[in-house]
């Protein structure tokens, strides 16, 4: 039980990453991935659709690469600030939504009530 603790943690935990080779610069920089969705992945201050990376498997995760000119790294790290920008927008923005009220009766209740009177007068006069 022990031995196992200790190999527990000698191993590094399966983390994915993502490796974005800048072109021009003839940089590389390794990720951790902190979110994925269908449609993207979020990691460092870089938001890159998946459609544009590739992905490769290792013994530590899955890893995904992107070799792409400065151009386009720097429009992964906006669109990164906006999406952030756009959580913590629609956070500050958040209205409960309005409680029913028991008892109590809204116009459209009324309205209601009201074309069924109405309704049933004009079958009545028949």
């Amino acid at each position: 039980m022990l031995e196992a603790l200790k190999q527990q943690h000698q191993q590094p935990a399966v983390r994915d990453r993502v490796i974005v080779f800048d072109k021009d610069k003839r940089t590389a920089e390794i990720l951790t991935v902190e979110a994925q969705n269908e449609e993207r992945v979020m990691a460092g201050e870089k938001s890159i659709p998946l459609s544009d990376l590739e992905l490769f498997l290792s013994k530590q995760g899955r890893v995904f690469v992107v070799n792409a000119p400065t151009d386009y790294i720097q429009a992964t790290e906006n669109l990164a600030r906006v999406e952030k920008n756009t959580i913590i927008r629609q956070i500050a923005q958040y209205k409960k939504p309005h409680e029913e009220r028991s008892g109590g009766l809204n116009w459209q209740t009324i309205l209601l009530i009201g074309g069924l009177i109405l309704v049933a007068i004009i079958a009545a006069a028949k």
